[in-house]
């Protein structure tokens, strides 16, 4: 049914419930069927504004609740009903679109199509005209104000312009919000260049939606949803290629899909482990490359800490890295510095500055998360005081060293020269461990009793692809390019679980766990809002980069743009620091999902055969949500994701250690 509003009443008196109106009335641009509110305007006195909801009933011709008679003389003349108890004829001339009714005598106004008209003249289509004091407004009216009005491909029903099953009206079309690529989940939702509508969500061209996941997925190439949403590919196939899961080298060994021209446990055939003194799986072939022994153990001078420049030449403490054969403070991702490693933030620091997390006790579990209906979004519970609520599942978490900024594409391009090609560096079976931690076992293992965080897995070397095909099959925009240029500033991204944690190992550092990048983000026992406090991140981007609010301010999705430098929201800097902690791109774990278990004193669940891993590092880019800045919420993916939406924040040991 249509519907009348009415707003801004300027009345001497208004008398209720009778609804007399004392003086001359006048109707500003009354149309049909959407509501107005353009209002009533009556002469002198203060105003008051009021909303008048009048219905039209098409099987009495009444406004409901109005007590008077409805179109009996056209809505002029009901108008000049109320003020007088005299309906005034009315003479309408095709134009302005609106009404005067004034006491006792006509008005000439004009009328534009779909307003209410009573006379002869000028009524313009789609109008309800010629209604007389004991006239029907009815269904016989309503249709009259369809045919001129109607959105193109929707018909006339019973006085409503009704679109074809599944479409709706946007504008002056019907369309269908899940295919549309201009209104693509809503009137106006332009799909960007190169992406098309799927099920009300703008995807590249070539990718699927999954809502399962709520991400666009390449079934032909994604490992993870390969040849469908949620399809997993298996160990013994780990490639998923054309939409099938494959072994690429053809060889699985003990059932894992191995390479046995550069894997350093099978080199060669199953079983054929590298010894120290060749530990480079080459062609198929265990050797030393660099051609330099050190006490029986093939080492690369130019790079090893324990022999940089020559056997036995350790660096300390205070340069722990070496790179060209001297030892160094900086790790091997900024050494070369350049864009990327060494102008970072609005000081333009060092891209590899890790600032110390002290450690502490916190609850993993706060502020749960509501929909408010009238903000239309998630907000956090919050206690009477402002402070954290419904605390649950404590926490303990040594001091721990956490990146600054998330690692940029620069950063990642000397990871990817080391790697050369899988013929240069790999991680050592059990590096990546928090070997400062319980005499060097690393973190407690919630997964299984008794048992320690396990490190890296030789197994894994076959995930770790970092080609230019792989580090772009994403859906875009991912932030790699295959040589260096204005990206390299920007996070990395399209990184899967292995390729983020062998880039740690690589760069001196770790994959911290998944409780301690929450009390990081937590502000630790403070249990903030947002990591920089209860300040709403407005959408200025200077606390997060989220919603496409970068770099105008304002949502405004195109893609590549959307995605800030690491470091510009510097008002969103964490309690010890460390910026981007939300927004931007999110940043793996190294442990993986599972329910939180008590008591957690330094843990993490390394129980990954049926559990997928979780980044923890909430909201990207992209997403409006503002449910996903709050510390405790979080993200499943399997290991082998690879979206736009995840990129790396590397842990380190403490200085202390």
């Amino acid at each position: 049914m249509p519907f009348c509003a009415v707003r801004n009443l300027s009345a001497e008196s208004l008398d209720a419930p009778s609804w007399r109106l004392n003086t001359t009335a006048r109707i500003d641009s009354v149309s049909l069927p959407r509501a107005k509110t353009e209002g009533v305007r009556v002469g002198g006195g203060a105003s008051v504004t009021y909303a008048l909801g009048a219905m039209l009933t098409p099987s009495r011709g009444a406004i409901a609740q109005a007590h008077a008679w409805l179109l009996a003389a056209g809505f002029a003349s009901l108008v000049s009903l109320a003020c007088t108890g005299t309906p005034a004829p009315i003479s309408a001339e095709a134009g302005s679109g609106s009404l005067d009714a004034s006491t006792g005598s006509s008005a000439s106004t004009g009328a534009g199509s779909g307003s209410i008209v009573s006379g002869s003249t000028g009524s313009a289509a789609g109008s309800l005209a010629n209604l007389g004091p004991n006239a029907d407004a009815g269904d016989d009216a309503l249709a009259a104000a369809c045919p001129n009005t109607c959105p193109s491909g929707a018909s006339c029903q019973d006085g409503k312009c009704v679109c074809p099953n599944g479409e709706t009206p946007c504008g002056s079309t019907c369309v269908n919000l899940t295919t549309d690529s201009q209104n693509c989940g809503y009137c106006g939702g332009a799909c960007p260049s190169g992406q098309a509508c799927q099920s009300g969500v703008c995807c590249a061209v070539g990718f699927t939606w999954c809502s399962d996941i709520g991400d666009c997925v390449n079934e032909l190439t994604d490992p993870t949803n390969c040849g469908g949403c949620g399809t997993q590919c298996q160990p013994a196939a780990p490639t998923c290629e054309a939409a099938s899961c494959i072994c690429p080298t053809g060889t699985v060994c003990q059932g894992i899909c191995v390479n046995e021209l550069a894997d350093t446990t099978n080199c060669g055939g199953c079983g054929t482990r590298c010894p120290p003194s060749a530990p480079t799986c080459n062609k198929g072939t265990c050797a030393c490359l660099t051609g330099t022994m050190c006490g029986g153990a093939c080492v690369d001078e130019s790079t090893d800490s324990n022999n940089c420049g020559g056997c036995g030449t350790a660096c300390g403490t205070s340069a722990p890295f070496c790179y060209q054969s001297v030892c160094t403070s900086t790790p091997p991702s900024c050494a070369p510095g350049g864009p990327g490693m060494t102008d970072c933030g609005a000081n333009a620091e060092s891209c590899c500055t890790s600032l110390e997390v002290t450690g502490g006790a916190f609850y993993r579990t706060f502020d749960d998360p509501y929909f408010d209906v009238e903000a239309g979004a998630y907000l956090p519970t919050l206690a009477p005081d402002g402070g954290p609520y419904g605390e649950a599942d404590p926490a303990t978490v040594s001091t721990v060293s956490l990146d600054k900024y998330l690692a940029t594409v620069g950063r990642f391009r000397q990871f990817v020269k080391a790697w050369a090609g899988g013929a240069g560096w790999l991680p050592p079976s059990g590096s990546g461990k928090h070997s400062y931690l319980n005499g060097g076992k690393g973190l407690v293992d919630v997964g299984t009793p008794g048992a320690y965080e396990p490190g890296w897995d030789s197994s894994y070397d076959v995930n770790i692809v970092l080609t230019d095909t792989s580090l772009t099959s994403c859906m875009w925009p991912y932030t790699w390019t295959s040589t260096p240029g204005q990206n390299e500033s920007l996070p990395m991204d399209c990184v899967d679980w292995y390729e983020a944690y062998a880039f740690c190992i690589w760069d001196g550092g770790f994959l911290p766990s998944q409780a301690e990048w929450e009390y990081a983000t937590a502000g630790g026992d403070q249990q903030r809002e947002y990591p920089w406090g209860s300040q709403s991140p407005g959408t200025a981007n200077q606390y997060a980069i989220y919603g496409c609010n970068y770099p105008s301010g304002s949502p405004n999705c195109t893609g590549l743009a959307n995605i800030a430098p690491v470091g510009v929201a510097t008002l969103g800097a964490g309690r010890w620091g460390q910026l981007d902690l939300v927004g931007e791109v999110g940043a793996w774990d190294v442990d993986g999902f599972t329910p939180f278990v008590s008591p957690c004193v330094d843990c993490g669940n390394f129980t990954f055969a049926s559990s997928p891993f979780e980044f923890c590092q909430g909201g990207y880019f992209s997403d409006s949500s503002k449910e996903f800045l709050y510390p405790a919420s979080g993200t499943l993916n399997y290991p082998g994701y690879q979206g736009y939406i995840v990129g790396i924040r590397c842990g380190r040991a403490p200085s202390a250690q």
